[in-house]
């Protein structure tokens, strides 16, 4: 779990990640001038930030075979000029299948690609004073 820290308590956290909750402190202090400035805060008032655990959003790979089979026909349909819905005799079954194994190759490609997710939420905030 990274960790973040923020002036505000907001949904928006731009101070980036840190592997331990001590790390966003020390990045934290080496702002305390521009929190003061922004924030408002007095010469002998110290200001406050908040610190939370960054829980990562997980990126989708739950495609709906409706939807996608849907898209299939039409483009099946504008080039073959077919008039009716080709996969109307799919089971839920079936369709439940095929989300496996889209959501299957969809992983698969993350993986390839290197990709992760980069969006997080904050749980576990809390207030910290600095000093």
């Amino acid at each position: 779990m990274k960790w973040s820290w923020n002036e505000r308590d907001s949904e928006c956290w731009t101070h980036g990640t840190f592997d331990t909750k001590e790390e966003a402190i020390e990045d934290a202090y080496g702002c305390k001038e521009m929190i003061k400035r922004d924030g408002f805060y007095s010469d002998d008032e110290d200001p406050m930030i908040y610190i939370g655990q960054c829980e990562y959003i997980p990126l989708r790979t739950d495609l709906d075979a409706d939807r996608e089979l849907e898209y299939l026909a039409e483009l099946y349909c504008d080039e073959s000029g077919c008039d009716y819905y080709i996969y109307e005799g799919v089971s839920d079954e079936d369709k439940k299948w095929l989300e496996q194994k889209l959501s299957s190759v969809m992983e698969e490609f993350h993986e390839r690609v290197g990709m992760k997710p980069n969006w997080f939420r904050i749980v576990n905030m809390e207030s910290f004073v600095l000093h």
